[in-house]
């Protein structure tokens, strides 16, 4: 567990503690959410991680840095997700990161010739991106290295995979294998 991480979970041990469990709502920009508190945001609000969902927003600010940690509001277990990120000094704020599986993001319609930096995509709700070798949902799995990238898209049900790879941008044919 990350320095970062340790002192924000210690804040929010701090602000709990402290009686600090009144909830605010909150509706628009997450970029201007700095003042330490518990929010709920409306699914109108911005720079969210997801768009469409409201979130239980976690705001820690000591004037050296802000961090945000947001969890979906959702009836659907499967949506809920806890994403976090930090505002340092007169910095931009880093790029949403989901806890629990940090290489995870969603290539939902994306253009999978797109898709080139190591890490693990989430492939759902009806696909219909370019470049990619079935209209199924799944899971992409992206290693890349130098000039070279590798691809590896499993359906959701597990027994189909394919594979393929690019040198210096210039993509291989699919090949698809059943699996065991």
């Amino acid at each position: 567990m990350s320095l970062l991480f340790k002192k924000v979970l210690e804040k929010i041990k701090y602000l709990t503690n402290n009686k600090v469990d009144k909830t605010q709502g909150f509706t628009g920009d997450l970029n201007n959410l700095k003042t330490t508190g518990f929010y709920f945001t409306s699914s109108n609000s911005t720079n969210v991680p997801i768009a469409g969902y409201g979130y239980y927003v976690s705001v820690i600010n000591n004037g050296d840095y802000t961090i945000q940690m947001v969890t979906t509001s959702s009836n659907n277990i499967f949506n809920i997700k806890t994403y976090k990120r930090q505002f340092i000094g007169e910095s931009e704020w880093t790029e949403w990161v989901e806890l629990g599986s940090e290489l995870t993001k969603r290539a939902t319609n994306a253009n999978f010739n797109t898709i080139t930096k190591t890490g693990t995509y989430v492939d759902d709700s009806s696909p219909t991106g370019a470049n990619r070798p079935t209209d199924l949902t799944g899971i992409l799995e992206v290693k890349s290295w130098g000039n070279f990238v590798m691809q590896k898209y499993t359906i959701y049900d597990g027994t189909y995979f394919y594979l393929r790879g690019a040198n210096n941008g210039s993509w291989s044919e699919w090949k698809t294998y059943k699996s065991n």
